[in-house]
């Protein structure tokens, strides 16, 4: 059986993002069903392992969380594609400098894959 752990070693090897479900999700915390208590120890098992998570509706404000759908793990603030996502999921000065930043830099092809990443999800 898949651990939040073993998530967290993927999302790793995958250089910091990870596309899985709230099945495996559901599963790695060894739950029967995604109900709102589950969903909760599911974010809390994230943050305790370092991860986020987008889009956040998906564990946060899902009324009726089917196994089937789609979640991006990332591994907080260890790179610059993680201070992009949370800059977009969460705006502030600070992050609005770093994606100018960014954009202003020779990262413009890895700022379009983060656009592109956000925007496949919302």
């Amino acid at each position: 059986m898949t651990t939040i752990n073993d998530l967290a070693q993927s999302c790793d090897d995958e250089g910091g993002l990870l596309a899985t479900t709230l099945g495996e999700l559901r599963d790695a915390v060894g739950a029967g069903k995604l109900g709102r208590l589950v969903m909760d120890r599911i974010a809390r098992e994230l943050a305790s392992h370092g991860l986020g998570y987008f889009p956040q509706e998906v564990l946060e404000d899902n009324e009726q969380p089917r196994h089937w759908e789609d979640i991006r793990l990332y591994r907080k603030g260890t790179s610059a594609a993680a201070r992009a996502i949370e800059a977009v999921m969460d705006p502030s000065p600070h992050g609005d400098a770093f994606l100018i930043e960014l954009a202003s830099s020779d990262a413009e092809e890895k700022l379009q894959r983060v656009r592109e990443i956000v925007a496949t999800d919302r």
